[in-house]
């Protein structure tokens, strides 16, 4: 089932033109090493990320932590 996390992180990621492995690989150029597998697990509500990868996602998709909840 859908939750707000996995809708807003899908339509920001798919708004730039990114694949899951491109956001992996930008988590783990920055110190947080995840594979495309868990961002695909995010992305269909399958698993939510821990609150130190939704500040590092937060960051590197360039919006307030408060917008992807």
């Amino acid at each position: 089932m859908p939750n707000a996390f996995a809708n807003n992180i899908e339509t920001i990621i798919r708004n730039r033109g990114w694949t899951s492995p491109a956001m992996a690989e930008h988590l783990t150029s920055r110190g947080y090493p995840v594979t495309f597998q868990a961002v695909d697990h995010w992305r269909s509500a399958r698993r939510t990320p821990t609150v130190d990868a939704l500040r590092e996602i937060a960051t590197i998709l360039g919006v307030d932590p408060g917008v992807l909840a």
